[in-house]
């Protein structure tokens, strides 16, 4: 076989990348794939694949399956992944800068070509084309770019679509520093199918997030202390003094959570009340009193009941040693918690309950 692999955009042919014939056959229920014949494009674009022959017990295609060409991948294992290798490349290494991760020639996205009529049925489109096996074969090898507008320099419609769609999931993990950044990157996944791969560069992306370390160049995204609403934490609540450092955030990349959290008591070695208050952006959610189930030390023996409070609901928990409550106020979770009996608890209910009335039902 021999082909030529073209860049779409420009029309130029692609030099040095990766192409490889890969065949699947069974290996008792299993399904196992290997490189049967690689190579890599000319300075022309053009490629060569000589004949291969292969003879097992029980005749020469007794446990073949099916077979097909990669385009611009290295060293993947392509046992299992079938025709979805370049799928997986895409969807798990967006950046392709996983460590440990062998990748082709960053500048294009890996691609599937099947021979098999319904061999990109299951797959993700972009990634995999269907072509009559024949002897010669043309590979449009889809770019990664800056600008997702220049999909529209490519002729072909279905073309296009499929630049316009990669290079939108590749953009949301371009840039991950900040809260805004990644708000915007969400919008970007939504827009790439609104479907299932839509939904997988969702995932993928907190993923990317919190994995930070396993990429090259490490990624190092922004934490930044959120500033505390004035009124919070006062410095002195029922005669309480604050006694540890009060501080809100950093806030989370991806869902926006912000945890703010004060101590006060009567020293700094007697600590009587945590004030712990978390903002989910975008949640209604209310909180029924048989779905707390506190993990305190002394949660055997409490109880957890639901109040009213300056005509709000609150749930109470009350145990031998701590008391602690919990209510909603609207995207605001507040909780109260003593690590003992005290008087003013009370007051420091009161106070927060003014500041954050309860939404629970």
């Amino acid at each position: 076989m021999f082909g030529r692999v073209v860049n779409p955009v420009t029309g130029k042919s692609v030099r040095g990348v990766n192409v490889a014939l890969i065949e699947s056959h069974y290996e008792g229920w299993a399904v196992e794939a290997e490189v049967v014949r690689e190579t890599y494009t000319s300075r022309f674009g053009w490629f060569v694949l000589l004949p291969a022959f292969r003879w097992r017990p029980g005749g020469p295609l007794s446990d073949f399956r099916d077979s097909w060409l990669t385009v611009n991948e290295t060293g993947g294992d392509y046992s299992g992944g079938e025709e979805g290798s370049a799928q997986g490349m895409v969807l798990y290494n967006p950046m392709f800068n996983r460590g440990g991760w062998a990748i082709g020639n960053g500048q294009y996205f890996p691609k599937t070509i099947t021979f098999r009529l319904h061999g990109c049925d299951r797959i993700w489109d972009a990634t995999c084309s269907y072509r009559l096996f024949g002897w010669g074969v043309s590979v449009h090898l889809v770019p990664v770019l800056n600008n997702t507008e220049d999909c529209r320099k490519i002729f072909s419609s279905s073309l296009r679509e499929q630049c316009r769609q990669l290079n939108t999931y590749h953009s949301a993990f371009v840039h991950i520093d900040s809260y805004g950044q990644v708000q915007q990157d969400k919008q970007l996944c939504s827009q790439v199918d609104h479907g299932i791969i839509s939904g997988a560069c969702l995932q993928e992306l907190p993923t990317y997030i919190a994995m930070a370390y396993m990429y090259n160049p490490q990624l190092h995204p922004q934490a930044v202390l959120e500033p505390i609403p004035q009124g919070m934490f006062p410095d002195s609540l029922a005669g309480l003094p604050v006694i540890n450092d009060k501080h809100c955030g950093p806030r989370e990349m991806f869902s926006g959570r912000v945890m703010c959290s004060a101590g006060y008591g009567a020293s700094l070695s007697d600590e009587l009340v945590a004030i712990s208050i978390e903002t989910f952006p975008g949640t209604h959610e209310n909180l029924e009193a048989f779905e707390w189930h506190p993990g305190y030390a002394d949660n055997k023996q409490a109880t957890v009941t639901d109040e009213v409070r300056l005509g709000s609901k609150i749930l109470c928990y009350h145990g031998p040693i701590h008391d602690s409550y919990l209510w909603y106020s609207g995207e605001t979770h507040i909780n109260v918690f003593f690590y003992q009996h005290i008087a003013e608890e009370s007051q420091f209910v009161s106070y927060y309950l003014q500041r954050f009335p309860s939404t629970l039902q």
